[in-house]
């Protein structure tokens, strides 16, 4: 049986084509394409003379791929030329191909010339130098931009609002990535494996208190802080650039969760744009534990305090821990964050507690932004008619499905 290893699309020759056997047909299934008339019509675009390493995927598009686990990733086939729209409609039917790839298809063009105007693909023009390392390979014959340049792409579509741009750049930056495979792309994974296909798998999924997957994925951070910073600065004169770095200046830090996202950016944005503005913000940060603290909390040398804030005016530091129910619904996660807090305390950190229900309560949320603020030894901002309407749109925005397509007009 056959795997991306030993047949490439993009190699094929006609003469191939023609002489695919029965076996060979059906085990293209692996590869996404369980219709053999499609994959023979895939094969004729191909064949047509078009390559497609002068097409790179951007925006909406590339974004979604970077999402993608690379063992899911390694099941997409080779793929026809994107300036041919026929040959896309009939791959986008196939079921397995519309779950990683969904139209309408962001391309980035250099030319003019080069833009198609097709309908079910949104052609973004370049004209100019790309940035350096702007564009990754993706497969054997597909290119898309860079986590960076997808971030600068996103910035060039109008209907991404700022606080969408600035959620895909927590997530691009954090340690996590939401993918739910269907049950037709868990299959073709278990064939393949069947098939004695191995993949890179480096990225965890969480599961749920129950045991089943939630969507959530637990990788190593895509883009570093300081990259981001650095490429803000060197696109900053690019058009929409001064936005894309705008954005990436309210960046706090690494994230692991959307809900840590969520409340990051409710908790330290500004009040103009919708946040409570409690200054000195830190995600993640490390706690060295004292032997004491070692003691009670089973660890080692360190934790990480989800939302840390040093600089207090009561001189306690402040640690917001995240309780989201994926990892903290079970008794031992219950003993064990008990165990930290006490930890932590030991050493005069103030420990709070924040749930989901806390955060997308509109009256809870207040009230815990009230005693914040207590701890901080400050006060909450007084907001005017606008910043309670900013409030409402940063709200509406983050507590939309993370799992939405970023680009699109409606979200």
């Amino acid at each position: 049986m056959i795997h991306l290893s030993t047949f490439n699309l993009a190699n094929a020759s006609r003469t191939e084509a023609d002489n695919l056997s029965k076996p060979q047909i059906e085990s293209s299934f692996i590869l996404g394409i369980s219709n053999p008339t499609t994959l023979l019509n895939v094969l004729e675009c191909k064949l047509g003379g078009n390559r497609l390493m002068d097409q790179i995927l951007s925006g909406p598009t590339a974004f979604a791929l970077h999402r993608i686990p690379p063992q899911y990733r390694a099941l997409l086939p080779s793929v026809p030329f994107i300036g041919a729209p026929a040959c896309w409609r009939t791959v986008l039917k196939e079921s397995l191909f519309r779950t990683l790839i969904q139209p309408p298809l962001y391309c980035l063009r250099q030319t003019r010339s080069a833009c198609s105007g097709a309908k079910n693909l949104k052609d973004q023009l370049w004209l100019g130098d790309l940035p350096f390392g702007a564009i990754e390979n993706y497969g054997s014959d597909l290119q898309v931009t860079s986590p960076l340049m997808t971030l600068l792409t996103l910035a060039r579509i109008p209907h991404v609002s700022d606080v969408r741009l600035l959620m895909a750049m927590y997530e691009l930056c954090g340690t996590f990535s939401l993918f739910a495979p269907t049950e037709e792309l868990c299959a073709a994974l278990e064939t393949a494996r069947s098939a004695g296909a191995r993949f890179f798998e480096e990225w965890r999924p969480v599961k749920k208190a129950d045991g089943r997957p939630s969507g959530l994925w637990s990788r190593r951070p895509l883009v570093a802080i300081e990259e981001l910073s650095s490429f803000a600065n060197e696109v900053r004169t690019y058009r929409c650039g001064a936005r894309f770095a705008r954005c990436a200046k309210l960046v706090t830090g690494i994230c692991a969760s959307p809900f840590e996202v969520q409340a990051t950016m409710l908790l330290s944005l500004p009040p103009k744009l919708g946040g409570q503005g409690f200054k000195g913000l830190e995600n993640n940060k490390e706690i060295k534990l004292t032997s004491d603290a070692r003691l009670l909390s089973g660890r080692v040398r360190c934790c990480y305090g989800d939302l840390f804030f040093e600089n207090t005016t009561s001189g306690r530091p402040l640690d917001i821990e995240c309780q989201s129910g994926l990892v903290h619904d079970r008794y031992e996660s219950f003993i064990s964050d008990s165990d930290r807090m006490a930890a932590l305390q030991t050493m005069g950190i103030e420990v709070l507690p924040l749930t989901y229900d806390q955060l997308f309560n509109p009256e809870k949320y207040h009230a815990v932004c009230a005693h914040i603020a207590h701890l901080l030894g400050t006060k909450p901002p007084v907001l005017d008619a606008r910043m309670h309407q900013m409030e409402t749109n940063l709200r509406y925005h983050l507590f939309t499905s993370w799992n939405t397509q970023i680009g699109r007009a409606h979200v």
